[in-house]
């Protein structure tokens, strides 16, 4: 329970600033129970509630998804739409707007 908490307060966060988006409710959700099965594989969270990420995706690659769309939506004057308006490669964009 710390763990997803802890995990829903930085997430929140971290899409609002870096991104300046909200995640819909079920979308966050769903992010949370990914990162927490990354972070401590086998969370209680993810075990006992089978989370079915879209298209079979791990929960690494799901946050790593959810990171570049959300990326490519954000809010003008945000750093991911810095990142997004930079002269990086497209795929050097989507690792750095997946890793945040």
């Amino acid at each position: 329970e710390l763990l997803n908490m802890t995990l829903e307060i930085t997430i929140d966060l971290i899409v609002q600033l870096l991104y300046g988006i909200a995640l819909p409710r079920d979308k966050f959700k769903i992010l949370v129970k990914a990162l927490a099965g990354y972070i401590v594989p086998g969370s209680p969270t993810v075990v006992a509630e089978e989370v079915n990420l879209p298209g079979g995706m791990s929960c690494f690659d799901y946050h790593r998804h959810v990171g570049v769309e959300i990326g490519r939506n954000a809010t003008p004057g945000t750093l991911a739409s810095v990142i997004c308006a930079s002269d990086l490669p497209e795929e050097l964009k989507d690792e750095n707007l997946a890793f945040f």
